[in-house]
């Protein structure tokens, strides 16, 4: 985690695509959300802009920290790394209570289907 402190943007950029593209809970949801816009069966340039606002939805949670850190300044950097130390601890439980969200949507949207 302190290493990727001192990267440049380009660095950054590509981490971030390895490690998005490699994440395979990124991969599921990814497929999942293309699945269902496939499956609507949507006119020309309707997928288009469902897959851009899946993409900026997704992206939501970078934006907000990056706007709030450039509007706050040194005041946001203190509420930041705050979060981070707290986020560095609680990581595994974050992470399981969100895929227990969406595992438990899936499991009631299978059993919805099959009726």
């Amino acid at each position: 985690m302190n290493s990727i402190e001192n990267f440049n943007g380009r660095k950054s950029l590509t981490t971030g695509i390895a490690i998005a593209g490699a994440n395979p809970k990124n991969a599921g949801i990814t497929i999942a959300a293309g699945l269902e816009v496939v499956l609507a069966e949507l006119p020309s340039p309707q997928p288009w802009v469902v897959m851009g606002i899946f993409a900026l939805m997704c992206s939501l949670a970078i934006l907000v920290i990056i706007i709030y850190s450039r509007i706050a300044g040194k005041s946001g950097e203190k509420t930041l790394n705050s979060w981070k130390a707290w986020l560095a601890v609680h990581n595994t439980t974050v992470l399981m209570v969100v895929l227990l969200i969406l595992g438990g949507k899936w499991v009631v949207d299978a059993i919805g289907s099959l009726f």
